[in-house]
């Protein structure tokens, strides 16, 4: 090391330089040491104030996708509850069309007319039930029409009412559970059911398409909700996050450094204080 000049040893000006510099770089070692502990790149908004502003609408923005994904989800697991019931229906009608056949053949007797009987009405009574049931105190066939959000924006999709209790024959399914309406207790009662059945049959095939439809829209939609979110975090994260890799090399060259300028005061201090005596 070159020896400096009378007066900048006796003002000790490299000392308080390397002082500084020191300080420094305490400082930077101290908040790379608070980025690595929390995990966060922005320890306060002054460390990016434009980053600190995108973040702050990023993470709004993530919280909306959020909450839309949350009712579609609810809306897709309503959707699905009026599938899994209508797959049970579905079987409910085969054998009632099944049973209303066995009952208008003329070898059938009066006692298995009776025991046919017995059996088609404890369907009907099923296929009934099922056209009450609810989802989250909401009516799965009584519902009428809704809508859902579907996106951050406030985009709507909307489910339009499901026909099931309807007692008409292009649609609904209420002239084959209704007792009074149709029985299989005769040959003649019975090809009515039969025919009725079968109509009834064909509307439910109808309603279990539509409900088929919405549950893949919604899935698109799901899925749409999740891309957009995965990469609004993703580009939040490279705002806030630290990238511990790249982030524990600044450590370690900034230990290094704070490590050296240490020694290099204690150096200094030595060095200074052995030629101040030469002048004494």
């Amino acid at each position: 090391m070159a020896v400096p000049p009378v007066n900048e040893i006796g003002s000790d000006y490299i000392g308080f330089r390397l002082a500084a510099i020191l300080n420094d770089n305490s400082v930077l070692l101290q908040k790379s040491i608070q980025r690595l502990t929390s995990g966060l790149k922005l320890q306060s908004a002054g460390d990016n104030p434009a980053g600190a502003g995108i973040s702050v609408k990023l993470q709004n923005q993530i919280a909306r996708v959020g909450a839309a994904s949350e009712a579609v989800g609810n809306v897709t697991d309503y959707v699905q509850s009026q599938s899994d019931f209508l797959d049970s229906v579905s079987t409910s009608l085969s054998r009632m069309s099944e049973l209303a056949t066995l009952s208008s053949s003329g070898t059938a007797t009066a006692a298995n007319r009776s025991a046919y009987q017995v059996e088609f009405s404890a369907l009907q009574l099923f296929v009934s039930d099922i056209g009450q049931r609810s989802f989250n105190n909401l009516s799965l066939f009584n519902a009428g029409a809704m809508t859902t959000i579907i996106d951050e924006n406030g985009r709507t999709f909307g489910l339009s009412a499901i026909s099931y209790n309807s007692a008409s024959t292009a649609g609904g399914l209420a002239s084959v559970y209704n007792p009074s309406t149709i029985d299989v207790s005769t040959t003649t009662a019975s090809a009515v059911a039969g025919a009725a059945v079968s109509v009834a049959i064909g509307n439910l095939s109808i309603i279990q398409a539509a409900i088929s439809a919405r549950s893949e829209i919604l899935g698109y939609y799901t899925a749409n909700l999740t891309n957009v979110s995965d990469n609004l975090t993703s580009m939040n994260n490279r705002i806030v996050k630290t990238d511990a890799t790249l982030e524990s090399a600044e450590f370690n060259r900034l230990d290094l450094l704070t490590q050296t300028g240490t020694t290099m005061i204690a150096n200094w201090n030595a060095l200074r204080t052995n030629l101040l005596s030469l002048f004494q």
